[in-house]
């Protein structure tokens, strides 16, 4: 059986948060009032690309030896860099470590 790469709704949540930055990057070039607001657009543009890159990797890693550690990166800058999150909610720092670690290991991460 081959592993699986990118999913549909991964692939799908990629292009949404890319055409996001994109309208924010030309509506902060479009207009010089909105210059206060470059850092933000050029931090998130970064992100938004980190991850299509991150997650093209992963496919084609995860496709060819099974290890899917970029396409968890990828998820994680959606999740954390470009996703609006609950400021009441928990921050699930305990899981963050736990992906961390699991992420940083020598072994491949294999597909959920």
């Amino acid at each position: 059986m081959k592993p699986e790469g990118l999913s549909e709704s991964m692939k799908l949540a990629l292009r949404d948060a890319f055409e996001r930055v994109i309208g924010c990057v030309s509506e902060v070039a479009a207009d010089p009032e909105l210059e206060v607001q470059a850092q933000r657009a050029a931090g998130a543009l970064y992100h938004a690309t980190s991850a299509v890159v991150m997650a093209s990797e992963g496919d084609r890693l995860a496709r060819a030896i099974g290890d899917s550690t970029r396409l968890s990166l990828a998820e994680l800058v959606l999740e954390r860099r470009l996703s609006s999150r609950d400021p009441v909610a928990g921050s699930g720092e305990r899981l963050d470590e736990t992906l961390l670690m699991l992420l940083t290991a020598d072994a491949p991460t294999p597909m959920a």
